[in-house]
């Protein structure tokens, strides 16, 4: 939102070039900082804060649920369960078996070959 012609000079006599207001709380933007939609239109929304935007276009967290911890850590130490490889990893899930998509080729492979009985 741009300032009225008297919030403009009053801007100017800070020694300050400001010209637009935050479109939710209508504080004055920061000259270098400040949230948009688009940046290359000219026109649009601006806002002063991420709390502004998310209020201004309903994106407010309220009805989603927060994150917990509850559900379990971020990631598991796990051991590979291919026996040639057998090194530690981190794994995002509690029943992965496998370092690598090439310590799982690999065991598939032998799998594969030990049914064939090759």
């Amino acid at each position: 939102m741009r300032l009225t012609p008297q919030e403009v000079d009053a801007v100017r006599k800070t020694g300050l070039y400001i010209t637009q207001k935050c479109d939710q709380c209508r504080k004055v933007l920061n000259q270098t900082f400040y949230y948009t939609l688009n940046a290359s239109d000219t026109e649009g929304k601006r806002w002063c804060s991420r709390e502004c935007q998310d209020a201004a276009m309903g994106w407010n967290n309220s009805s989603k649920p927060r994150p917990s911890r509850a559900r379990g850590p971020e990631f598991y130490l796990l051991r590979c369960r291919r026996a040639a490889c057998g090194h530690k990893f981190r794994a995002k899930r509690k029943d992965a078996e496998f370092c690598s998509n090439r310590c799982r080729q690999i065991e598939a492979r032998r799998r594969k070959r030990e049914e064939k009985g090759i």
